[in-house]
């Protein structure tokens, strides 16, 4: 999956000339995320019933923060996992009412926090 979500996100960056550049990562276990991110400034994971939305959290951030986000995988993430991510400092964020396929979510929480982080030029609103 991670060849094919680096080739979307590729052509649309290529497409958006002016937007930073995103790195896409393989699945991996929790473990190794929470690890390889360990301290990470803005660390975002995709979760339908969390209480906040993305935009409204990145609306509290500056857009010069190191941005990540995490989706789960098909299924969503277990209960036991959200506990790990928010213990180590990640914090829920639902993009809206709709759950996404894993390569629509990447592509949609990609663009949307690019805009509400205001990393396109222009904050959303």
């Amino acid at each position: 999956m991670g060849d094919r979500l680096r080739a979307v996100a590729a052509s649309a960056l290529q497409q958006a000339q002016s937007a930073p550049l995103c790195r896409i990562v393989d699945p991996a276990p929790l473990a190794v995320t929470l690890r390889d991110l360990e301290g990470a400034v803005v660390a975002l994971a995709a979760h339908p019933a969390a209480s906040t939305t993305l935009g409204a959290h990145l609306a509290t951030v500056s857009p010069e923060s190191a941005l990540h986000l995490l989706i789960g995988p098909p299924g969503g993430i277990s209960a036991r996992a959200l506990s790990d991510l928010t213990e180590a400092g990640w914090t829920p964020v639902r993009a809206g009412r709709r759950v996404l396929r894993a390569v629509h979510a990447a592509t949609v929480l990609t663009a949307a926090g690019l805009a509400f982080s205001g990393r396109f030029g222009d904050t959303a609103s």
